[in-house]
This record gives C-alpha cells, sequence and structure tokens, in this order.
C-alpha cells in the first residue's frame, strides 16, 4: 500500500548500432524505456588503444567482496549482498550553489518538453532531469555532497545525451 521502501533498478547493457536502432522510436519514447535511459553511443568502429594505459586501477577489497556476492542467493551470502536492503541509508548534502542550479535545471527540463510536444517527444526532456539527478548521485556518492561543478557535469552529460537521442528518433521516424 506504501510502495517499495527502496525502489531502484539499475541494468547495463551493451549493443551494437544495428541493435539498438530500434530503440530509437517514437514507441520506446512513449512508454519510458528511451526516456529513462541513458545511452552513451561510440561512434569510432576501431578506436585505437590509449598508448600510456597501464592497466585498470585495484578494485578495493570491499568492493571485491560485494561484486562476488551477487552470485549468491541473500540466504546463502556470507557478506552483505550488493542488493541488501539492510544498510543504513546516508542522505547526500547539497551545497548552497549547487541547490540553486538544481531548482533551475527542473524548470529548465520541463520547459524543454514543451518545446517538443508538437514532435511527441516530451517524455525524453521531461523524464530528463531524472537521469541528471541519477549522475549527481554517482558523481557525489564518493565526497558525500554534490557541488556546483558536478550539478553543472550532470546537466551537460544529459542534456548532450538527450540530445542525441531526440535526432536519432527523429531520423529512425523518418
Amino acid at each position: 500500500e506504501k510502495g517499495l521502501p527502496n525502489p531502484f533498478l539499475s541494468m547495463f547493457t551493451t549493443a551494437t548500432p544495428r541493435t539498438m536502432e530500434l530503440a530509437f522510436s517514437g514507441d520506446a519514447t512513449d512508454n519510458g524505456f528511451l526516456s529513462r535511459a541513458m545511452v552513451f553511443h561510440e561512434y569510432e568502429t576501431n578506436p585505437r588503444p590509449k598508448q600510456d594505459w597501464a592497466g585498470a586501477p585495484q578494485i578495493p577489497m570491499g568492493l571485491q567482496m560485494a561484486i562476488r556476492s551477487v552470485r549468491f542467493d541473500r540466504d546463502e551470502c556470507p557478506f552483505g549482498r550488493v542488493d541488501s536492503f539492510d544498510q543504513k541509508q546516508v542522505a547526500l548534502k547539497i551545497d548552497k550553489d549547487a541547490q540553486v542550479f538544481i531548482d533551475r535545471a527542473i524548470d529548465y527540463f520541463f520547459d524543454l518538453a514543451e518545446t517538443q510536444k508538437e514532435s511527441g517527444l516530451e517524455s525524453l526532456p521531461r523524464r530528463g532531469f531524472d537521469s541528471v539527478m541519477k549522475a549527481c548521485i554517482a558523481l557525489a556518492a564518493e565526497s558525500g555532497t554534490l557541488t556546483l561543478p558536478m550539478a553543472r557535469y550532470a546537466v551537460k552529460l544529459v542534456r548532450s545525451e538527450m540530445d542525441k537521442k531526440i535526432r536519432r528518433v527523429n531520423s529512425t521516424e523518418g
């Protein structure tokens, strides 16, 4: 009756451009799939390896254990699972300048949605602010505080990604 106490679902996938083409449609926009997804496209089909890359950094032991825990059922797992709801929730702090910027960004995305009504793609910018908040949470997770540069980066990231989706939907829909 009260809904889910900790609603969260995250999925990550990779696909070839040909298989993703169907995702860029009006239907996928209307039903929320494309509107809620963040899609990053690698345009270079044959990228050169990074010359100075020395390998991935060592993953902290706690994170290694959490990743390994995904293989176990909840009752079998000898340590806390990634999806454990027993962990204490901690609210992120938002500094004053970031809060002012976030408040303006809410209006910006809703106003942008109004401009897309004629094309039927208003759900992309309307839900764009949700993606901004997800990016803000990821950026602020380590320090525990969202700063103005983090909030600006999140808005730029989502706006750029959203514009690409709108162009692809318009192209796919003809």
